[in-house]
Parts: C-alpha cells; structure tokens; sequence
C-alpha cells in the first residue's frame, strides 16, 4: 500500500494578507504551528457525562521566521515606517488571514488559509558576537478568530483533488470555499 499521499512534511509559500488587500509573501519561515481547540460543556445524567455539546473554536500559534523587515513588522503588526525607520506605537496589530502550504511526499501540497489572525508584538533579542555565529530566530505568536461573515476559521485544500483554477490562485487573494 502506498501511502506517499499521507506523508506531509515541510513548509513553503508563507503569505499575510490585510484584510480586503492583496496577500504579501513572508519570505524566510522556518515554522508555523497552530492549536485549534474546542471548548464544550457536557451533560450529566445520573452524575457522569452523557453528552459533549462544543460550544465554540479557539485556535492560536506561533509563527518563526529568519527575522521580519520593516514592511512585514508595518503590516502583521500595525506599526508606521516613517522616515525609513519602523515606529512602534501603541494601538491593535490589524487582523491578517495567513496562508501557506505543506509539501506531500507524493508532489503534491496542502493549501491552508487561517481568515482572521492577530499578531501579537514580537521581543527583540541582541547578542554579541563571540565565537560562531547563528541566526536569529523571530517567533511571533498569534491568535485565530473566527471569521464571522462565512463563519469559518480556516480552509484547507489538496492540491492532488483540487480545481486547476482554485490552485493557481490560492496565493493572489484570500479564498473561500464556494458555495459559502
């Protein structure tokens, strides 16, 4: 039995796209993972549960990435480049829907869009150089919300099943599924 269809490994083609904007590729990801779990309450008869009912979806997690230039910080974060330099103010990261693939070992890939994600502000860490040096890794964490218009939190597709044009667009804009 071949099961090189199953096999997912990788990760490529990391995009962030303001909402109503055009997605923008985040070059350098090294990780992304993400939790969705979902809260529930049970009911109990006769003392023990009987019956899960979920009552809502929280999903959040961490990005890492060979650093952020000053665009990616402006649009994931909500910070101004003024003056060629980035300006930290206070204020709400905006919410970006995130988008990549996962490569299979059989050639094809999954495409995964998360439609409303918020950036929390990343720290800054600064070595000194002695002996070898190693690169600097930015994990950012994040949270995932529910996109109340098509009240959905993310889709997936296998570009193995998909439709030719689904696929050649996947990265130029944010995608739905049809009929929603």
């Amino acid at each position: 039995m071949n099961l090189s269809h199953k096999i997912i490994y990788g990760l490529s083609d990391i995009y962030v796209c303001p909402q109503n904007g055009t997605p923008v590729k985040l070059d350098g990801a090294i990780d992304v993972n993400i939790k969705v779990s979902r809260n529930s309450i049970y009911i109990k008869k006769n003392g023990d549960k009987s019956e899960r009912i979920d009552t809502s979806v929280d999903a959040s997690g961490t990005l890492s990435l060979l650093s952020l230039d000053f665009n990616a910080r402006s649009l994931i974060l909500g910070h101004q480049i003024i003056n060629n330099g980035l300006a930290v103010t206070l204020g709400t990261p905006p919410r970006v829907a995130l988008m990549f693939s996962r490569e299979k070992a059989n050639g094809h890939k999954l495409y995964h869009v998360f439609y409303n994600v918020q950036f929390k502000e990343d720290s800054l860490k600064a070595r000194t150089f002695e002996g070898s040096r190693e690169k600097d890794i930015v994990s950012i964490d994040f949270d995932v919300f529910r996109d109340k218009d098509k009240d959905l939190i993310y889709y997936v597709i296998d570009t193995e099943t998909a439709s030719k044009s689904l696929i050649d667009n996947w990265f130029s804009k944010v995608t739905y599924p049809e009929g929603l």
